[in-house]
């Protein structure tokens, strides 16, 4: 039986909005840190620790993104939960796509792998 190959192209979207989402607090950090070393504010001023904590708020979301969309990808047909995409046996610039063997279809993510 023929695999047949398909694009989630709801998946890219769904991960160009996280990836986003993502950058709004590290963008955020980055002013309150400018503003306050800017207007020498010193290390103690409200804005320092606003620009940290938003900075580890942005690299906590970014590794539950990462880590949710690549571990938990669900078929788009059947919803089972796929464990592993090809990712792990990827060149760099190869696509990754998850197998589902009860509907016999790769979906590929129409993302690539840029390790």
């Amino acid at each position: 039986m023929a695999v047949h190959i398909i694009e989630d192209k709801a998946f890219g979207r769904r991960y160009v909005l996280w990836s986003i989402g993502k950058l709004v607090p590290t963008v955020a950090s980055f002013y309150f840190l400018w503003d306050a070393f800017a207007n020498s504010r010193g290390p103690w001023g409200w804005q320092i620790w606003l620009g940290v904590s938003l900075f580890v708020i942005g690299i906590l979301i970014w590794a539950f993104q990462e880590r949710r969309m690549f571990r938990n990808y669900r078929c788009p047909r059947c919803h089972k939960h796929l464990q592993e995409s090809t990712i792990r046996h990827l060149d760099q610039g190869d696509r990754i796509m998850f197998h589902c063997d009860d509907c016999n279809v790769t979906w590929d993510t129409t993302l690539s792998n840029g390790r």
